[in-house]
């Protein structure tokens, strides 16, 4: 039986989950005026998010991971390198996501009418939202071209964001579908999870790619058959690749380098830099500054040890919550001033843990994740092709950007790692009690 508790959890967290994802597009293609509400919504979602992990909270793992991180990243911002107060606190929002919403999902987890409860209404939304990026995503591209505009609902700038979150969910409702032993007849029967795919190819984000070849190769059970299952689905993947390409080619500036490995490593990855340029770097960067948009992303992990020795040389606690959120709500610090070439645009994620928290953090972080992808919930079972792509997509996103610092990304990203646990029993589709003396059915049960 579902208690009010659990109710106003659950229909909160799917009032978060739209208005997270849906106000960017409002703002800035519906109603203009409503940007003034940016700001002060963000922070309310923050606020939110962490009362309802507080609310939410059982386990000790989970209390001890978020006592450290404010305990030490406080010690390392005020005391150690001594931010203000206020600099900090804001600072400890981009860490928000990961460390509110792993309790909510787990005490989500944590009872099987729960999470019958959360899974049949989480089930008819995902669907509802890839159509709805389907329609941002086309309206945006329309409009502005190719590029980080295309965010879909997320709005400008959500481009990757959006794309990880369309591959997350078709991935997700296309393997509840599957039949293990018929693929290609669950795909057919299910196609619209994969042309919903499409928007992914109408912005620039070049990881689509990867994403599509896991899709597709991860669809099938993990057993000694494997390979030569991925082997007969091999062609037509590569059609579909081959298609997608032609999409991106057709619709993304300087399209013909896409076909070039040269380009793919050093302008995507490096920039326009010379290996000289980038082993003299620091030296030509402060010439050259002024003409630097944005740093490409693997160059900045090789500027970690830089930036740290630069700072203070605090290799164990880094130089504190100062340069990955809130500067555009208030005055950057001194350090993220002067080395804004750092700071600007995307960084990879190990740079968004390494450099605020030095070693210690980046073993916190370490020790978190394997626990989110270690820990089991009682009377649940692991589906192995949901926890690897949602591993594998962990490992690119260490490297590829710091998505984990908005809390959106958060939420369709831990969500995904815990949709990895299925029931034992493999039932989630029965009726619940709300706990008002009648039986519910979830198909229609209201989501005010």
């Amino acid at each position: 039986m579902l208690t009010r508790k659990d109710i106003f959890i659950i229909r909160t967290f799917f009032i978060l989950f739209w208005v997270l994802g849906c106000f960017g597009f409002i703002y800035q293609e519906l109603i203009p005026p409503f940007e003034s509400l940016f700001t002060p919504l963000n922070l309310l979602s923050d606020a939110l998010v962490m009362m309802l992990g507080i609310a939410t909270l059982q386990k000790k793992t989970d209390a001890f991971h978020i006592a450290f991180l404010f305990a030490f990243s406080f010690v390392s911002s005020c005391l150690i390198n001594g931010l203000g107060f206020v600099q900090w606190a804001n600072g400890t929002r981009s860490f928000f996501g990961m460390l509110f919403l792993v309790p909510l999902f787990r005490y989500i987890w944590s009872d099987e009418t729960r999470h019958r409860y959360f899974i049949t209404t989480l089930d008819k939304h995902l669907f509802i939202w890839l159509i709805v990026q389907a329609f941002c995503v086309v309206v945006q591209f329309m409009k502005y071209g190719a590029g980080d505009a295309v965010g879909g609902s997320f709005g400008d700038g959500g481009s990757s964001i959006v794309s990880f979150g369309i591959y997350f969910f078709s991935f997700y409702l296309l393997n509840k579908k599957i039949d293990r032993d018929n693929v290609f007849k669950s795909i057919r029967e299910n196609i619209w999870l994969v042309v919903l795919l499409f928007p992914t190819f109408l912005n620039e984000t070049k990881v689509s790619f990867i994403l599509l070849l896991m899709y597709f190769f991860l669809l099938f059970p993990i057993n000694r058959d494997y390979i030569k299952r991925v082997l007969i689905i091999s062609p037509v993947v590569f059609i579909l690749l081959g298609g997608a390409l032609w999409v991106y080619i057709e619709t993304v500036e300087r399209s013909d380098d896409m076909l070039n490995p040269k380009f793919l490593m050093e302008e995507y990855l490096y920039g326009d830099y010379t290996v000289e340029e980038l082993a003299d770097a620091v030296d030509w960067l402060t010439d050259n500054e002024s003409s630097i948009p944005d740093m490409p992303r693997f160059a900045k992990i090789g500027f970690i040890p830089y930036i740290i020795e630069q700072n203070g040389n605090h290799w164990m606690e880094g130089i504190g919550l100062q340069g990955y959120n809130g500067s555009v709500n208030m005055e950057k610090s001194k350090i993220v001033n002067e080395y804004n070439w750092f700071f600007l645009g995307t960084n990879p994620y190990v740079c968004h843990i390494m450099i605020q928290l030095g070693i210690v953090g980046l073993m916190w972080a370490i020790v978190f994740y394997w626990l989110l992808y270690s820990v089991c919930p009682p009377g649940f079972r692991r589906n192995k092709n949901i926890s690897i792509y949602s591993i594998l997509c962990f490992i690119i996103i260490i490297a590829y950007g710091d998505l984990m610092k908005t809390l959106f990304f958060s939420v369709i990203f831990f969500l995904f790692a815990f949709l990895q646990w299925t029931p034992q029993n493999g039932e989630e589709d029965e009726e619940v009690d709300e706990g008002d003396g009648e039986t519910a059915d979830f198909s229609e049960a209201p989501l005010q």
